[in-house]
């Protein structure tokens, strides 16, 4: 070839717009995000932007998640869409210190934007709640929220700390009405705040346990599950919902790691799914529970399934250590052919030998993704 032809290479910013996104999602996926790919040139700067921040954001404490929002630019706050924190206390969730000016968020993006310094003023004393909900409110774009809230002793929760979460959690739907996906990994409180997601509420992470409502206290004719009922019903746009339980976690929230005493807390029962609006995906996910019986893995919870939701379901997950029972065994291939939109099937759990059942016969045509293992014992 002449030394001197010269070879046209095409722009990159000629690309269809969608692909240039997908190529962003794909750079950038990494632990440790290529900053330097925001620098080439405003456009650029612009478009992966937002793919950077719309990624999941994972905060060890909530005062962590606090000083990351307070020192965060706040024209680049509502690009960011998903939050999950975990807040591993032991008393007040308000009692932490007040955050520190340390900014490495800043420092990030004052070297991409060229931006002045910004003076933070010292902090001093604890958080005060209204500086969670001005975090919480300044996040206008956020979509996904999960929250994690774990003693660091294994007894019951105080009523103040009990009464933080409910705090907490209320003023979360209070400035957040916009979230769509919820993952609340909790004490027994009750579920009155899923009420403040109505709006926007389509895919829901639960235990499934909780105390008791107000109401049911000073109303002896509304019973827990009449209440839980009227709260999903108000759900009017929920199509999943997941309950993930971690016996280990359970049990280090009642006395006495007594299983027993988790039974009263059953909160989303059969009657109550029965009633909800259809779902498209439905997930039971419970682990380390070898030795203990699910309360949600039951027949009569298959059996609901198969009343409201057979004919929506899209999505289908049953995810145990342990061994089913007979009957649950036995729903399960009732309720499997009847699933004409089931698209995606995972079960992992153990059941007996003698029924002499497999599970992959009963599975419909229209599964495109299956995980069946199912063990014989």
């Amino acid at each position: 070839m002449n030394a001197s032809t010269k070879i046209s290479y095409p722009s990159f910013l000629r690309l269809p717009v969608e692909v240039r996104l997908q190529i962003y999602d794909l750079s950038l996926n990494r632990t440790v995000p290529p900053h330097s790919l925001l620098r080439v040139c405003r456009e650029v700067r612009e478009e992966a932007l937002s793919v950077v921040l719309r990624k999941r954001r994972f905060f060890e404490r909530l005062e962590q998640f606090i000083t990351w929002v307070q020192q965060s630019p706040a024209h680049l706050l509502p690009l960011v869409r998903s939050i999950h924190i975990n807040c591993i206390v032991g008393s007040s969730l308000f009692a932490a210190r007040a955050p520190k000016p340390s900014t490495p968020w800043q420092e990030m993006y004052q070297s991409i934007f060229s931006t002045a310094s910004t003076r933070f003023p010292t902090p001093v004393g604890p958080l005060p709640p209204f500086v969670i909900a001005e975090a919480l409110a300044a996040l206008s774009g956020v979509r996904d929220f999960g929250i994690l809230i774990i003693q660091n002793v294994a007894r019951p929760s105080s009523p103040q700390f009990l009464a933080d979460q409910r705090l907490l959690l209320t003023t979360l739907g209070t400035c957040m009405p916009q979230i769509q996906r919820l993952e609340v990994d909790i004490d027994f409180i009750p579920l009155d705040f899923l009420r403040l997601f109505a709006a926007e509420l389509h895919h829901l992470t639960i235990s499934g346990y909780a105390a008791a409502s107000d109401s049911n206290k000073t109303n002896d004719n509304v019973d827990q599950e009449t209440n839980t009922i009227a709260i999903f019903r108000d759900l009017k746009h929920l199509r999943s919902l997941t309950l993930r339980n971690e016996i280990n976690t359970l049990l280090n929230r009642v006395v006495d790691r007594d299983v027993s005493r988790l039974a009263p807390l059953v909160a989303v029962t059969p009657a109550v799914v029965r009633q909800m609006h259809p779902l498209q995906g439905f997930t039971i996910a419970s682990t380390y529970d070898q030795h203990f019986e699910t309360h949600f893995l039951t027949a009569a919870m298959i059996s609901a399934l198969l009343h409201t939701h057979a004919s929506s379901l899209v999505k289908l997950e049953i995810w145990s250590d342990g061994q089913v029972t007979d009957e649950v065994a036995v729903e399960l291939t009732k309720l499997l052919p009847r699933l004409a939109q089931l698209r995606t099937i995972r079960l992992h759990f153990r059941y007996s030998q003698g029924l002499g059942l497999t599970f992959k016969d009963f599975v419909p045509p229209t599964v495109e993704s299956i995980d069946l293992q199912c063990e014989r014992c």
